[in-house]
């Protein structure tokens, strides 16, 4: 990577160059670039792995959020147009595939996408109409709901002072995301989806298909809506797959 910049967008969770191709990884809202490095230390022999830092989080705690959503993908889409690397991958948990798809939409023009990863998200033409959740209260409840896990594996005040202010933010970015004719694309699409997930339908993510003229398949998987942590070596497994 030869932008200065990039390196606050950008965390490459491989340590390495020596790729002829590359996944950048988008997080869920809330979420961090370290929520890959699993997926990282198990690919990291096949390609470079960089996800997203965004503002405001992890790393970059002290910098403001950004609260347009539209103004958050084109910075990510300038950082990844100005890298040397040509070939990318791109795959978006959650929030995280709205701006993955979002961004291969814009640098499929200067860039070659080979792949979209999107997890956990109903197309952009199938978003639900829900009420902004906004208060603590109701994010952390809301964590919860989504995974079983999160009340025993973070402390409630560390939310409050570390998590919330993100998932506040990246709560309202995605609330605000409309998109009722997205562009199709020539870009190959591979759908992620959990059994038990209450932020996705089956219906819902099959109609990522309508947005790409290239190959679609979905795979599901048992579990909640954070199912990656538990299905990481298949997933790791299907990214293999679509290496060039």
């Amino acid at each position: 990577m030869t932008l200065m910049n990039s390196n606050k967008w950008l965390r490459n969770l491989t340590q390495t160059t020596a790729s002829d191709e590359t996944l950048v990884c988008f997080p869920h809202a809330g979420g961090n670039a370290s929520f890959y490095k699993g997926l990282a230390t198990h690919l990291s022999s096949r390609l470079q792995v960089l996800a997203i830092q965004y503002p405001g989080h992890e790393t970059r705690l002290n910098e403001p959020f950004i609260t347009n959503l539209e103004l958050l993908i084109e910075q990510i889409t300038d950082v990844l147009a100005q890298l040397d690397e040509q070939h990318f991958m791109l795959f978006g948990h959650s929030m995280g595939a709205i701006v993955a798809y979002e961004v291969a939409i814009r640098l499929d023009k200067t860039k070659k996408i080979n792949q979209l990863f999107l997890s956990a998200q109903p197309a952009p033409h199938k978003q639900r109409k829900t009420r902004l959740l906004q208060t603590e209260e109701e994010l952390w409840q809301e964590l919860i709901r989504l995974s079983s896990n999160t009340s025993s594996l973070l402390d409630r005040s560390v939310f409050k002072d570390i998590f919330f202010p993100a998932l506040q933010n990246d709560y309202r970015l995605i609330y605000e995301y409309k998109n009722y004719c997205p562009m199709i694309t020539s870009i190959p699409i591979t759908a992620l989806i959990a059994e038990d997930d209450p932020e996705t339908t089956l219906e819902e993510v099959i109609a990522w298909q309508e947005l790409t003229s290239g190959s679609f398949s979905i795979h599901s998987f048992k579990g909640n809506h954070f199912y990656l942590i538990d299905h990481l070596l298949e997933i790791v497994a299907l990214i293999k797959q679509r290496l060039i």
